[in-house]
């Protein structure tokens, strides 16, 4: 008896198996500018954001958007400049409520706005080294100067919003940790992730209400490529295996004293960018080529889909939860506009079936090749665009090696853009990007 298998991507209930998220990012802005490149966006709020433009040997422009990005204002950051833009290069936006923005340049400029942008003042510049300001809200938060963008160097607190520093005393074993990363998981605790000469990659934890210190030494030697907290004691890894043996993300319970491996990272073919949780189900990593997100604490990975996202590189992101980001590649910001449930499935080796041309033009024929497949099965074909509405169906019972071939604009009118095509029989379960041109 032949067993017919029936597909049903977007779900909105839990039906068949478990529960997955599939996010849908559009473009909403491009750089025109000549000379110039999109360099980093943050935001309050979904709708409130700030980005930079960096014009090649001559400085920064501002961007705004109050509106989620429909509309973006110009602010020029250094108002007595005569030319078309700014003289100093600012490089970082810390965005820690609506109206209150710091924005980083080179040399330890800092200008602050407390009206959303309209007007800037200088709180900090000139000392020549490179100051790192994490703000944990409105009034809490730290700022960093690196000797040489490499050593622990000087660290101190605010609790006025900036108004006023306290100086944090670095023991004197410290100041010459090698730093990578710096978390502000609560607003008296700070994680620094970084090399020690002596014990190598090692974390360091400060707790500030007991002016504590501690230094946590990494007890192997297997590189960590990326890593993130979610609060003091939970965290989430990814170290890097042998080449051909994917990536391992691991999570620790108790501040990085002790890592559990949850999943090894296969088919996860570029390179990692980012990896955040928001809490210990949900979490994204951004790959410089896609974006993939779980809702099982990392046990199952699924791809987001990006509309007309071809040949580019997301250079940075920001994530204010796991429904609200937005990134940037290629002089373009990307926003994350939904999230569509889907009922996960594992997806198979797709050796034996092949989707081409892909991309595929207009008036063009697309061709599927079903290749060993010895018993009479039935197979399901389903299209669907980047809303997750399905454009296309068709069930037929083959055998042996197939070619389908598909008239999609005989038979229906497809326009430009992102869809995928998703393959079920007996022995396949396969899903693929295809791009119209």
């Amino acid at each position: 008896m032949k067993k017919r298998i029936i597909i049903v991507i977007f779900l909105f209930i839990n039906i068949y198996g478990a529960l997955a998220q599939l996010g849908i990012w559009k473009e909403i802005y491009c750089n025109k500018i000549s000379n110039s490149n999109l360099t980093r966006i943050e935001c309050a709020n979904e709708d409130n954001c700030m980005a930079l433009i960096n014009y090649y040997g001559s400085g920064t422009i501002l961007i705004r958007t109050i509106d989620g990005g429909q509309y973006w204002k110009t602010i020029y950051l250094d108002t007595n400049y005569q030319g078309p833009f700014p003289i100093t290069p600012y490089w970082e936006i810390v965005y820690p409520d609506t109206n209150i923005c710091y924005i980083i340049g080179e040399g330890g400029k800092v200008i602050f706005s407390s009206n959303n942008g309209d007007s800037w003042e200088y709180v900090q510049g000139g000392d020549h080294t490179s100051i790192e300001y994490i703000m944990f809200d409105k009034y809490n938060g730290i700022r960093l100067a690196s000797k040489n963008m490499i050593y622990l160097y000087k660290l101190e607190w605010t609790n006025d919003g900036g108004k006023t520093w306290d100086n944090i005393k670095i023991p004197t074993e410290y100041k010459y940790f090698t730093l990578s990363r710096i978390f502000l998981p609560e607003t008296s605790h700070l994680i620094l992730i970084g090399n020690d000469e002596e014990n190598g990659r090692c974390y360091i934890h400060f707790e500030k209400e007991i002016n504590k210190w501690e230094l946590i030494p990494k007890k192997d030697n297997v590189r960590i490529i990326e890593m993130y907290f979610i609060n003091k004691n939970v965290g989430y890894s990814i170290k890097l295996r042998n080449k051909g043996e994917g990536d391992t993300l691991c999570i620790t319970r108790d501040g990085g004293r002790k890592w559990e491996d949850i999943n090894v990272l296969k088919n996860f073919s570029s390179s990692i960018n980012t990896i955040k949780f928001f809490n210990e189900k949900d979490g994204i990593i951004f790959y410089l080529e896609r974006i993939k997100r779980t809702t099982d604490g990392g046990k199952t990975w699924d791809e987001d889909i990006i509309e007309n996202y071809k040949d580019s590189v997301i250079i940075y992101n920001t994530l204010l939860n796991q429904s609200n980001g937005y990134f940037i590649s290629k002089n373009k910001i990307f926003k994350l506009f939904e999230i569509n449930n889907i009922s996960h499935q594992t997806i198979d080796n797709d050796s034996d079936l092949e989707i081409y041309p892909n991309p595929l033009s207009r008036n063009s024929e697309l061709y599927i090749l079903l290749k060993n497949n010895e018993k009479a099965s039935i197979i399901s074909i389903y299209i669907y665009n980047c809303l997750g509405e399905r454009v296309f169906s068709n069930t037929f019972e083959t055998s042996g090696n197939y070619l389908y071939k598909i008239d999609l604009f005989k038979e229906i009118n497809l326009s430009k853009g992102l869809y995928f095509i998703r393959i079920m029989s007996e022995k396949t379960n396969y899903i693929k990007n295809l791009i119209i041109e």
